[in-house]
Order: C-alpha cells, then structure tokens, then sequence
C-alpha cells in the first residue's frame, strides 16, 4: 500500500510535539511512503520555523531528515504538463499549490493521502481518494 505523505506528517516524526499516536502508528505500519518533489521544501520550511521558535532541536532535525529520506519516495519535479495539470486542480478544489500537488500524486499513483490538513482531506474525498485524517 502506497500512502503519500504530507508534510505535515514528517514534521510531526521529527519534531515529536507536533503529533500524535496515529501519525506515530502510520509510521510503524510496513506502509510504502511517497510525496511529491515540494515536500522536501515544505518539511525543512516547517522544521526551520520550528527550530527558530526553540520547538525542535538542531541535532535532531538533522538526525529526522535524514531518516525520513530514507523512508520517503519522493518524486521528482513534474513536467511542465503536469504543472498545468496541478495548477488546474488547484484552482478547481480551491486549495494551494503545494497541498494540490499531493493530492494529484494520489490520484496519479492511485494512493491514499495521510495529512492533517482539513482542506486537503476534504478535496481528497471528493476526488475519491482515501484519506488518513491524522489531525
């Protein structure tokens, strides 16, 4: 089973206070983990601003990233054709770039979706892709 990954998620495994025991489970569950290529931004982006608030450690994150590197496909750039396919779902379920390009990575690999972002599950659902709410 293929879960793509939101950033969100892979925060919460490297910075422990922001999750929970079901982000905790997933992770320990055999699943297979993909995200698309802005995720690698997105989590350095969060862990950053986590470290600049003194809510997670340097060592740590250093330690996490390259653990989650080692569990996460992440795919890379997408085409100029795939861009426009992305910025067109975007615009349709009214969701940021960066959350639409997950979402059509699940559509694409025909995966479930684990975040714990509200907007996204709900585009999920109505997109018929399963979602893992793991607010």
């Amino acid at each position: 089973m293929t879960v793509i990954l939101d950033a969100s998620v892979a925060i919460g495994w490297i910075a422990p206070t922001q999750t929970g025991a079901a982000s905790r489970t997933l992770r320990a569950s055999g699943a297979d983990f993909a995200a698309p290529w802005v995720f690698a931004v997105e989590v350095r982006n969060g862990l950053v601003r986590l470290e600049r608030r003194r809510l997670a450690d340097p060592v740590a994150v250093d330690a996490g990233l390259a653990a989650i590197h080692a569990e996460v496909d992440v795919k890379a750039e997408p085409t100029a054709q795939e861009f426009a396919r992305i910025y067109t779902l975007a615009r349709a379920e009214r969701l940021s770039f960066f959350d639409a390009a997950y979402l059509d990575l699940a559509m694409t690999l025909g995966a479930e979706i684990a975040t714990c972002d509200a907007a996204l599950l709900a585009a999920a659902a109505r997109r018929g892709v399963q979602g893992r709410d793991l607010r």
